[in-house]
């Protein structure tokens, strides 16, 4: 009787190391495409954004920016502001002093800004 204990003892002990190998293994093989697929899925995802994002790129990347280049010089208008606390007084003195004919300024905008 104590040796079938320990014949099943060992057979038991055989038998429950190949199923922990099997296991294993098994496990190893599901963990190896659940890694690949969900890999896949990722890149699939990626490439769905990236093939959305594409006429946009192509926009942004055809279009030249605004301030790209060499400067131009543009002819315009020349002007002042003047800010500050603005009353009669205050505005007769700056134009009587800067519209002086002794300046000789013309064509020039005196832009006022109160507050």
């Amino acid at each position: 009787m104590n040796q079938e204990i320990i014949v099943n003892k060992i057979i038991l002990k055989k038998y429950c190391n190949i199923m922990q190998q099997s296991i294993t293994v098994l496990g190893r093989l599901f963990m190896l495409f659940f890694i690949i697929g969900g890999l896949v899925s990722l890149l699939s995802l990626l490439i769905a954004v990236f093939a959305s994002a594409i006429p946009e790129l192509a926009q942004i990347i055809g279009n030249r920016p605004k301030y790209a280049g060499a400067y131009k010089v543009e002819k315009g208008k020349r002007h002042v502001f003047v800010c500050g606390h603005i009353t009669y007084l205050t505005v007769s003195n700056f134009l009587k002093e800067f519209l002086h004919k002794d300046r000789e300024i013309f064509d020039i905008e005196v832009v006022f800004m109160n507050k």
